[in-house]
């Protein structure tokens, strides 16, 4: 954040447009980014447009599409849960993780491997 806010002083201090990604990585830094006076808004990642026949698949070459895409609206934006909303999802992603170890524990025990 502090180099995106060290480019926009350079650049007037104009708030800038910006996307991220709708996952849950990305609603993190989208809060941040508004809460920073920048508008950014949450693109569905299995909507991208993509280019037919492309053979090459770099990092810059999906970013400079990306940016093109953004610029000309042709990514589909959904908005972003609340953060209640987003830590309930989170426990529930994490709750098959909290079976899973509890399923492995009693199999140990039953097998003799943890002793107590």
């Amino acid at each position: 954040m502090a180099r995106l806010e060290e480019f926009q002083g350079c650049c007037g201090g104009v708030p800038f447009r910006l996307s991220c990604e709708a996952t849950y990585f990305g609603f993190l830094p989208q809060r941040d980014l508004k809460d920073r006076g920048n508008k950014c808004e949450l693109v569905t990642p299995s909507r991208f447009a993509r280019t037919a026949g492309k053979s090459v698949k770099t990092s810059r070459i999906d970013a400079t599409e990306l940016a093109q895409f953004y610029a000309n609206r042709l990514l589909t934006i959904v908005t972003s849960p609340d953060a209640q909303v987003e830590h309930n999802r989170d426990l529930l992603r994490s709750r098959p993780t909290g079976a899973n170890i509890t399923t492995v524990g009693r199999r140990e025990r039953s097998n003799g491997v943890l002793q107590g």
